[in-house]
Parts: structure tokens; C-alpha cells; sequence
């Protein structure tokens, strides 16, 4: 469900966005969405061989024990905020959700689409100005015992020498990636395009993730513990925990600190565009 509104981007910046009323009393963490288009060249003709329309999205992941969600898109073009809250899903979008549903367990709202007869490069160019300004989830407050428990040392170091599978309890198809030092990408089941993570975000089976040079990310389990994957490292996310795909013959030493604080944070998603 979509609210418009048009007030000015310091008023919108200077204070926090209420999550829906039935979400009030509960406790509320950032959302990993993400702008995300889809390229749709089916109305091309032989006249108008480069029709393209591009159609921009919100997506955002279904998370369990969610009581509301709520998502701030900003145009940059002329500083107008839209709000869009769930539930309810928006299923038809003007007929593009419909067209494109998103992939399980994840959800979309409808922001816009742009068609130009100069084609897909042109019409992406002209659909560049929407942003997320604020993703919020709220979620109930048992839940967030269970979140932060991910956390609490000692953690256990993955890959040993011959090391090809690491369990992680309890089983479960979603898992929390926290990127702890450097860079590091995943992969979702399903497609070749990288995201990456800059604090951290949901994972479920099938997701392959990457550690670059002096990088080490967290791998958890809701309700559970957690590994640490260090350097140079291909993993694939598995009910049962991680498969290591790829690792250093020659593992060197090194070491990350704990923090306390950890939210579940809007990712900065290098993403192409899908046709």
C-alpha cells in the first residue's frame, strides 16, 4: 500500500518514520531492500524496434515474526517521499506486480516505470533517481532475544584443513550474514549478480558468499551460533549451515573484535538490471 506525500527532505531527514499503528508497541530494525528493475521489452514492433519500458521496484524480504513494514523512497529529481507499508502485499501493482512477482520469500511494492522508443539504456537512465531514504521492519519482542544471541562469543573459526561443511544449530533455510572486516559479496540462489554487504543481511539456502583480501564475515543461525569465514573464502549457505566451496590452501592468521551493537541494515546492493 502506497502513501504519497510531498513535504521537504529536511523534515523527512530530522525525524524518524512511524511504523504502522498495529506495529507501534513492538520493536522495530532496519529492512535490507533494495531499488530493483526490471527491463520489459515485449512491446516492441517493427517500427519500434527499441521500445523498452523499465519498471522500478521495491524489494525487500519476508521476515518471520514481522508485524509491519515500511519503506521511504525518495525521488531525487524533484525531493518528493513516498511511503509504502505493509501488510497488505501489494500483489497487482497497476498489473507490473503481477506481470513480475517477486521471487519467494520475497515481496515488492510498485514505484514506477518509464518507456522510451531509444531503448533499455535510455530508459534505465531515466528511472535513476529513486532512492530508499529508510527501511524499517517491526518485529515482536521475543524475537529479539533470538537475534541477538547470533553474537555472543566465543565464536567458532570455519575451515580447517580438509574442513568441507560447517553445522550450524539450529537448521533453518535463513541465515545472518555480518560483515565483520573488508569486503564481502553474496550471491542469492537463483542469479549471477553480486551483492554487497556493508554491515550485514539475510541470507537463505543456496546463497553463496564471498570474502575478499583481509575480509572475514559472520554466518549465523537465528536462535543460534555462528561461525566466522575468513580471507579469500566461497561458502554456500545450507539448511545445515555452510559448505565451503572455495579456501586458502595456506590459511593465515588473523583476528576481528566483537562489537555490541547489530541491526538488521538497509544493504548498498550493486545490482543490473534484469529483463
Amino acid at each position: 500500500m502506497k502513501r504519497a506525500r510531498w513535504i521537504a527532505l529536511a523534515v523527512a531527514l530530522a525525524g524518524t518514520v512511524a511504523l504502522p499503528s498495529s506495529a507501534a508497541a513492538k520493536l522495530a530494525f532496519n529492512l535490507p531492500a533494495q531499488i530493483f528493475k526490471v527491463f520489459d521489452t515485449s512491446a516492441k514492433t517493427g517500427v519500434d524496434k527499441n521500445r523498452c519500458e523499465a519498471v522500478v521496484f521495491v524489494e525487500f524480504p519476508k521476515i518471520a515474526h514481522a508485524v509491519g513494514y515500511r519503506i521511504v523512497v525518495k525521488d531525487t529529481g524533484n525531493g518528493s517521499l513516498d511511503d509504502y507499508v505493509a501488510p497488505p502485499f501489494d500483489t497487482y501493482g497497476r498489473g507490473f506486480i503481477a506481470k513480475f512477482p517477486p521471487p519467494d520469500p520475497f515481496a515488492r511494492f510498485f514505484v514506477g516505470a518509464y518507456s522510451t522508443g531509444e531503448g533499455c539504456a535510455a530508459a534505465d537512465a531515466n528511472t535513476e533517481s529513486r532512492q530508499i531514504v529508510e527501511a524499517k521492519v517491526s518485529l515482536d519482542k521475543p524475537f529479539e532475544k533470538r537475534f541477538k544471541r547470533i553474537l555472543k562469543p566465543p565464536w567458532k573459526r570455519a575451515y580447517k584443513p580438509g574442513e568441507r561443511t560447517v553445522k550450524l544449530s539450529p537448521r533453518g533455510r535463513r541465515k545472518v550474514i555480518v560483515r565483520r572486516l573488508g569486503e564481502v559479496t553474496t550471491i542469492d540462489k537463483g542469479t549471477n549478480q553480486p551483492i554487497n554487504v556493508f554491515t550485514n543481511r539475510y541470507a537463505t539456502s543456496g546463497a553463496i558468499v564471498k570474502t575478499g583480501a583481509n575480509s572475514v564475515v559472520q554466518i549465523g543461525s537465528l536462535d543460534g551460533n555462528s561461525v566466522l569465514v575468513g580471507p579469500h573464502m566461497t561458502v554456500r549457505i545450507t539448511n545445515d549451515g555452510i559448505e565451503i566451496l572455495e579456501a586458502p590452501r595456506h590459511v593465515r592468521p588473523w583476528r576481528v573484535t566483537s562489537h555490541d551493537d547489530y541491526k538488521v541494515q538497509t544493504d548498498n546492493a550493486v545490482l543490473s538490471s534484469r529483463g
